[in-house]
């Protein structure tokens, strides 16, 4: 079950000059990506629904299963029938809107009956803005987050990642329930060419400074180094002359759940400690070797005298000060 969350329901980004001819003019909004994910195959198993602060929008294909099931809940979780859903297909559009005649249809409701429904896998996707689909709002089914924002507030990250690592060990839907593992999605657009075409790498950037995760070689790191290990060293630009490249490696790495649980090593003992660390990358073998270790056979033996030198620059200070200190007495003596 996935949830794909955005910053609004409906946005112009081609308000800018700039982007005209570039963007769509729904780009980045909900209303946006649930037309963009019914152009796909995929759509007909996913069947995505988006929720909103003033709308609910459906898959026409679960229309009748969707009302059906939606009554039934609505019916027991209220205990009265005060609601009869309506479900009115948009002209045009893959999608229908449900909505009810009663002022009591509001969206704490119909967020709540949908959630319901995703749990159940009469829809697999949810699409969604960060003020319904982030804090507060709770679904144990959920294993899949696609994070569409450009928030980069550290409360903000955490607070939509962790919506997808609550467990639900009764799945039905899922026979390796207590081996839940949430993949989280950043999707990036890197365009070098535009003026501020480097700025969404580096908001993925910053996304990531304090939240932690499992790197390839087991260890808990914050920073992009733990979504790719290459991305700590490379620059926006050199990640986009490979982007094709990443692009398969990530859709490999996503389908790897067994293998991240077990780095996790889930009920061994833990030490929670944040610690500081320094990582050294990209150390190349020297082409050539400096006068001053022409003498030496190695660094390591070059490394020790220096050590030596060092251990015995004090006693050359004290020397040479004492010396100082004779001289200025004798010629103060002098010239009493």
């Amino acid at each position: 079950r996935c949830v794909v969350v955005s910053d609004f329901e409906k946005m112009s980004a081609t308000s800018a000059k700039p982007l005209k001819g570039i963007l769509d003019s729904e780009a980045g909004g909900a209303v946006g990506i649930l037309k963009e994910l019914l152009k796909f195959e995929i759509a007909e198993f996913i069947n995505p629904c988006m929720v909103t602060g003033s709308r609910l929008l459906i898959d026409s294909r679960i229309k009748g299963k969707f009302l059906e099931e939606a009554q039934k809940y609505l019916d027991a979780t209220l205990n009265e029938s005060v609601f009869t859903l309506e479900c009115k297909d948009c002209q045009g559009m893959p999608f229908s809107e449900v909505s009810a005649r009663s002022s009591r249809w509001t969206a704490k409701i119909y967020v709540d009956l949908t959630t319901r429904l995703f749990e159940r896998g009469i829809t697999k996707c949810l699409i969604g803005t960060r003020g319904i689909l982030g804090e507060g709002w709770d679904c144990q089914a959920l294993n899949t987050i696609v994070d569409l924002t450009t928030t980069t507030s550290p409360v903000s990250v955490k607070q939509l990642r962790g919506r997808g690592i609550r467990l639900m060990t009764d799945d039905p839907l899922d026979p390796m329930a207590e081996k839940k593992v949430a993949n989280n999605w950043d999707v990036v657009s890197i365009a070098p060419s535009l003026e501020k075409g480097l700025n969404d790498y580096l908001r993925f950037v910053k996304k990531h400074e304090g939240y932690f995760g499992i790197a390839d070689d087991g260890q808990i790191e914050c920073g992009v180094g733990h979504v790719h290990p290459t991305f700590s060293d490379l620059t926006p630009v050199e990640v986009f002359a490979d982007i094709d490249k990443y692009n398969h490696e990530m859709c490999q790495r996503a389908i790897r759940r067994l293998d991240a649980y077990a780095l996790w090593r889930v009920g061994e003992d833990y030490e929670n400690e944040e610690r500081l660390c320094v990582e050294l990358s990209k150390v190349e073998d020297r082409k050539f070797r400096p006068t001053i270790l022409a003498d030496n056979t190695s660094y390591q033996e070059h490394i020790v005298e220096i050590r030596k030198t060092i251990s015995t620059i004090w006693v050359d200070h004290i020397s040479l000060g004492v010396t100082f200190s004779i001289i200025l007495v004798f010629t103060s003596l002098l010239f009493t």
